[in-house]
């Protein structure tokens, strides 16, 4: 379990240094999907939040996104 306990907070998933996570060997990023992605009334993703994604793709990240 202690590998599920974060070691570090974040106020958004736009101000993480994703470079530093690679560097780091950090190869899969765990996204919730609501309020953290998207808004909980929001249907749709945000082109800032697709932009991000598809820059975490390309930096060879694999991008899970869970919600309850």
């Amino acid at each position: 379990m202690k590998l599920l306990i974060p070691k570090m907070y974040q106020e958004s998933i736009y101000t993480i240094d994703y470079d530093k996570l690679k560097k780091n060997n950090i190869k899969c990023l765990l996204f919730d999907l609501d309020n953290t992605c998207v808004g909980y009334r929001e249907k749709f993703p945000t082109s800032e939040l697709e932009e991000l994604f598809s820059r975490l793709t390309k930096m060879e990240f694999k991008v899970i996104i869970f919600t309850n």
